[in-house]
């Protein structure tokens, strides 16, 4: 079956109007193909248009695509492409109707997130500990930020954020304004001395790269007494 000019059209205005990315113009000519042969099949074989399809046949569309086993967010994905043809077809047709903006996009899947088994862990840190003893500053440093996320279980955001001056480890102000402790291992404090000194070496202030300043950290630690 022939796919109707207007999506050859589309595909034009995609990639030298919109300038989009060889994978995102494969994506949306794809999607909205299968659309066009949905509506083949819905109508009978009948004549239709673009303009007489209805808010019905899209959401018999998104059905037939779940059916297939396709997953939301992907079905959510060739709506997306679906709602972007049709403002194309308002713009170069004249096309005043848009079924696809009326049509409530799937609800997304929400899944917890994945972690690394202990296994993949020993593995990060060894290939850590191999780049630390085998580079500089950097490699140290990103030793002694993943001890330091992994150790204490502080945000990313202030992992980020931490400047050393004199480190203990680590110390932040919690959402209450009060000081917060956070415990660590011995590889962790013999990790971030580690980078501390190649961060001397290399006349770093900054972990992150991201501070104007340094500011104290604290750390208490049972095995290593800092």
């Amino acid at each position: 079956m022939t796919p109707p000019p207007e999506i050859a059209d589309f595909v034009a205005f995609l990639e030298k109007e919109r300038n989009d990315s060889p994978h995102t113009v494969k994506a949306y000519a794809r999607d909205v193909a299968d659309f066009a042969a949905f509506c083949t099949q819905y109508y009978g074989g009948a004549a239709w248009s673009f303009a007489g399809v209805d808010r019905l046949a899209i959401r018999g569309w998104l059905g037939a695509l779940q059916q297939r086993g396709l997953a939301k967010r992907s079905a959510a994905r060739a709506l997306s492409a679906l709602r972007t043809f049709y403002r194309f077809l308002n713009i170069t047709r004249g096309l005043e109707v848009n079924p696809a903006k009326a049509t409530r996009t799937p609800r997304l899947e929400r899944t917890l997130p994945e972690h690394l088994d202990r296994a993949e862990v020993e593995q990060l840190f060894a290939e850590a500990e191999r780049r630390a003893r085998a580079g500089g500053f950097t490699e140290a440093r990103n030793l002694a930020m993943l001890e330091l996320f992994y150790s204490t279980g502080i945000r990313l955001a202030e992992l980020a954020g931490l400047n050393q001056q004199d480190v203990d480890l680590v110390s932040d102000q919690g959402r209450s304004g009060a000081t917060r402790d956070a415990r660590c291992a011995a590889t962790t404090a013999s990790a971030t001395r580690w980078g501390a000194r190649e961060r001397a070496t290399a006349g770093r202030c900054s972990w992150g790269g991201a501070g104007s300043g340094c500011r104290r950290a604290a750390c208490s630690s049972p095995s290593n007494g800092c």
